[in-house]
């Protein structure tokens, strides 16, 4: 990729983060990123395949995470482990206009959502998570817990703390929460409740 189109892109995560994919406008990206528009619609076509483009860049980014840190998509319950906690390091380290960006396209019903994140991250990776569980359950490692819902619950308080780390900014809460080694707290914080929450307990405990 060449500088303009990382020029580009840089001023659209902006413009899209602040304005949402209904009101941002070219001329203002343009102008943003000091390129004439019509080297936008040379490199992206218009403003629904820039957006795309955003979209797509982030959801590659995290699918090679997840296939390099587990190439054969088997894990026992310690690498499930491991999996959480960097799948949550990773996503803790995108830019508050991203997250503006996933706010923005929940808020508006989610079609981007369904046409890139879902079929090329959401849904590959709680396979992969789930089947794990499902394994784990048959070795009794864990509780038969409903994998579907785990999955869901892990992901999402991942998602909500990071979301609510951009939402809270400039009050009292957002201090206490975000504060000195705040991912490193409450990574630990979450596998300590998912290990006591969802491993077999010996007869007894």
């Amino acid at each position: 990729m060449g500088k303009t189109e990382e020029k580009i892109l840089e001023a659209a995560i902006k413009e899209f983060s602040e304005h949402g994919f209904a009101g941002a406008r070219i001329d203002r990206i343009a102008k943003t990123a000091k390129v004439n528009k019509a080297m936008i619609y040379y490199f992206f076509k218009g403003k629904e395949k820039l957006y795309e483009s955003i979209l797509s860049i982030h959801v590659k980014s995290i699918s090679g995470f997840v296939q390099n840190i587990m190439p054969d998509g088997k894990a026992d319950i310690n690498q499930i482990y491991s999996l959480i906690t960097k799948f949550f390091e990773y996503l803790n380290g995108f830019s508050p206009e991203f997250i503006k960006i996933l706010l923005g396209e929940l808020a508006s019903g989610g079609k981007y959502i369904k046409k890139f994140i879902f079929p090329k991250l959401i849904g590959p990776v709680s396979s992969i998570l789930v089947e794990n569980l499902i394994r784990e359950i048959d070795n009794k490692t864990i509780r038969p817990v409903n994998p579907y819902y785990t999955y869901l619950q892990i992901i999402g308080s991942i998602m909500f703390f990071i979301i609510m780390k951009v939402a809270l900014k400039g009050t009292t809460l957002h201090d206490i929460l975000y504060s000195e080694n705040y991912a490193e707290k409450f990574r630990d914080n979450l596998i300590d409740i998912v290990k006591h929450g969802i491993e077999a307990k010996e007869k007894g405990q």
